[in-house]
Order: C-alpha cells, then sequence, then structure tokens
C-alpha cells in the first residue's frame, strides 16, 4: 500500500476560449501568489 501516491488528473488542459491553460502552470501561479501573500505578511510584521 503506496500512501503517498498522488493520482494523476484525467484533464491536464483546459481551454478559456482560444487559450489553453495547463494545470501545472495554475500551480506554479499558485505558488507564487502563495509566496507573495506570506512575503507581505511577513515584511509587515518586520516593520518594512
Amino acid at each position: 500500500m503506496n500512501l503517498a501516491a498522488v493520482p494523476s488528473p484525467t484533464t491536464a488542459v483546459w481551454h478559456l476560449g482560444p487559450f489553453p491553460v495547463r494545470a501545472y502552470a495554475l500551480c506554479i501561479i499558485a505558488g507564487i501568489a502563495v509566496a507573495a501573500v506570506i512575503m507581505e505578511r511577513r515584511l509587515r510584521a518586520w516593520g518594512r
């Protein structure tokens, strides 16, 4: 039994009009947004 296995999504690309949106790109963008929010909070707490 492998508890660390993550199943692959059934769809890796969604089409929003003429633009293809890939799942890994959304994950990268979400990671950047979360990092920016965390950094902003830390800088405000630090006094900058």
